[in-house]
């Protein structure tokens, strides 16, 4: 290419011949430092040309004709060429040679790894991870025997005081201070109580568990071995105490203490109750066990015999608070219970009521007792002659199991929430002297079954929805003495027929819807007292038989529409 070779001859000839050699000189010193490199290169490395200098192209130009034209013939004298290479020149391209085997090989060779002692190092290293591991289990059971040790101690201080600690599933036999004797005597309490009862003794917080604390001290502490029907009675009156906040009542002298006979804790020493002459007389017991008047209260003294059961559960006014507990209705020798004017005292009646089969009075009135009346009340018909549960929050319909009541005087559910009808089946207990229901939500007509209890001596219906028209048949009720229907719905008139209940000294027809004339023969009741028929729809005159009538001493007929001369007829009975 003739341009170009015009163009490096300009620029050769444009260069200083010095500062060609210089450069020349500079690339000889760069292929000798090249050269001591090379020498410390392994194999092959160490014995091929230098690498080329591809980066100094200075003072790099065309050479003379001759020299281009005799191929690289000049450059094989060059010294900076190294002393080994082909005579013939290939294009600059190096040439690898071959390595002597003579030479030293400065590379030093792997040592062959000793599997031996690879072995041993690493059995050092499990023994070193066993021992470690030896430390950490002993260390933990060290810790876990401590925890033991202090849940044991817990557990021990809990039986005693009764607050912390699970209750034993098993056996009492945990306490350690208790003897043999006292160990199967916690351990038949056990298997005595009912499951609804064991459940409980899982609550710590419960009656139930605190009762059952108190009964394994009570029977550590006593000598004398309890028959099961005590364990079960010690318990029942504990749960009891627990259960309705014991601690606050207005009176709660001696009980659960270990050194006083149960049958001298505090109770009520009165109990109206109904004489074989269907009469209320005030019974007084000095103990609700009915044990012998004594001075000496200690229960060594005084060891559990046949008479110690209790009898009687009489604690009225007594501020008691919470609930009935079921276990109370274990006390199956109990004849009277009282429990009537305590407002903190709600839940409601169980039905193991029905095992308490000599129980003849029951009163929780002025109580909060909810629910309904159960149908077990049913099963005590041999002995059951009182329910009083006046003033309290029950509700539903009357059982009809109470027909079954052969020989109960008197049903007093009065001020509570019953609807529906009376049942029939009430007329079969043919002992009522007093039916009273008043101010409930009794529905339906008169109950005409009622005229046929022969013994009726006081009938209260009012502040009901009773409906309809007065019967006839109510003059069948020649033993009634108190009659009230007031505030009801009944409609029609008077029957003349109440000439016929001729022990009535009060009749009260006052509000309902009665229309008519007041019957005459009103005047035929002799013996009563006191008569009231306001608030009616009455009309006609009050008749000279009524206003002849001197036994009366109240008698009202105010707010009807009779004419004016039963006024002078109102003058002239009160003169």
């Amino acid at each position: 290419m003739p341009t170009k070779e015009l163009l490096m001859e300009d620029r050769i000839d444009a260069s200083n011949h010095s500062g060609i050699e210089n450069s020349f000189g500079t690339n000889n010193g760069m292929q000798e430092n090249s050269s001591e490199q090379q020498d410390s290169l392994p194999g092959a490395y160490a014995l091929a040309p230098p690498r080329a200098n591809s980066h100094d192209l200075t003072g790099v130009g065309r050479l003379p004709q001759s020299e281009h034209q005799s191929g690289v013939s000049s450059l094989d004298n060059d010294p900076t060429m190294g002393s080994s290479h082909n005579s013939s020149f290939d294009g600059g391209i190096p040439v690898a040679n071959i390595v002597s085997n003579d030479r030293d090989n400065t590379i030093p060779k792997a040592a062959p790894e000793d599997l031996e002692a690879q072995m041993g190092h690493r059995k050092q290293r499990e023994r070193k991870f066993m021992r470690m591991g030896a430390l950490s289990l002993v260390f933990f059971m060290m810790v876990l025997g401590l925890v033991l040790l202090i849940v044991l101690f817990m557990l021990s201080r809990g039986q005693k005081t009764g607050i912390a600690g699970p209750v034993p599933t098993v056996s009492p036999s945990a306490t350690p201070s208790m003897p043999p004797s006292h160990w199967r005597q916690g351990d038949i309490a056990l298997q005595l109580f009912p499951n609804y009862t064991k459940v409980m003794l899982d609550e710590l917080e419960s009656a139930q568990y605190r009762a059952y604390q108190w009964l394994l001290d009570d029977i550590e502490m006593h000598d004398f071995m309890l028959a099961d029907e005590r364990i079960l009675q010690r318990f029942a009156l504990a749960t009891f105490y627990m259960a309705t906040n014991g601690d606050s009542w207005l009176r709660n002298e001696n009980w659960l203490n270990h050194s006083v006979h149960k049958c001298f804790w505090h109770s009520n020493d009165h109990f109206l109750e109904y004489d074989d002459n269907y009469e209320y007389v005030q019974v007084i017991h000095t103990n609700p066990c009915e044990m012998a008047p004594t001075n000496n209260t200690d229960v060594s003294v005084l060891p559990d015999e046949t008479e110690d059961m209790y009898v009687h559960l009489w604690l009225a006014n007594k501020k008691l608070e919470g609930t009935i507990p079921p276990q109370v209705f274990w006390l199956t020798h109990l004849r009277s219970i009282s429990f009537y004017n305590n407002d903190g005292l709600g839940g409601s009646i169980p039905s193991l009521i029905g095992q308490l089969t000599n129980l003849k009075a029951i009163n929780m009135g002025g109580t909060a007792i909810s629910g309904v009346l159960p149908s077990e009340l049913g099963l005590l018909s041999d002995t059951m002659n009182s329910i009083a549960m006046v003033n309290a929050q029950l509700e539903g319909k009357l059982p009809s199991e109470l027909g079954l009541l052969h020989r109960m005087h008197d049903l007093i559910v009065d001020q509570n929430w019953f609807t529906g009808v009376v049942p029939e089946e009430l007329g079969n207990a043919s002992s009522l002297q007093w039916i009273i229901l008043f101010d409930n939500s009794f529905t339906g007509t008169f109950p005409v079954f009622m005229v046929h209890l022969p013994l009726l001596q006081e009938l209260y219906l009012e502040g009901n929805q009773f409906s309809g028209t007065m019967p006839t048949e109510i003059g069948l009720l020649s033993e009634i003495k108190k009659f009230y229907v007031y505030g009801n719905r009944f409609t029609g008139t008077i029957p003349t027929q109440v000439a016929q209940m001729s022990s009535a000294s009060d009749l009260d027809f006052d509000d309902c819807y009665f229309t008519g004339n007041l019957p005459s023969e009103l005047g035929l009741l002799t013996k009563m007292t006191n008569f009231w028929a306001a608030q009616n729809c009455l009309t006609g005159t009050i008749s000279s038989e009524i206003a002849q009538n001197f036994n009366l001493s109240y008698f009202n007929v105010f707010e009807n529409h009779l004419l004016e001369q039963s006024l002078l007829s109102l003058v002239r009975l009160s003169t």
